[in-house]
């Protein structure tokens, strides 16, 4: 932990929302409950000294394998900034 500090790098947890909104079905009334989740998410990981991104990775399918560009969108994701 101490090195990642002294390079100022962060260890950050990735959650793959993808299953969970394939399951909601796009449902537009679960917007309140599908937020309330990844609140919950956050502040799980938050509990353990760590950093949340939640992304919907299936929105990434059928790019290449980790092109540069799907690595970049993520980031963006992760900043708060639309993938």
């Amino acid at each position: 932990r101490r090195d990642r500090a002294d390079t100022g790098s962060r260890l950050l947890v990735l959650l793959d929302a993808s299953p969970y909104l394939a399951r909601m079905g796009g449902d537009a009334s679960l917007t309140t409950r599908i937020e309330q989740r990844h609140a919950a998410w956050q502040e799980f990981v938050r509990g353990h000294g760590l950093d949340a991104c939640i992304v919907d990775l299936a929105a990434l399918a059928g790019e290449e394998p980790l092109a540069p560009a799907v690595i970049e969108r993520v980031q963006r994701a992760c900043r708060g900034r639309p993938a």
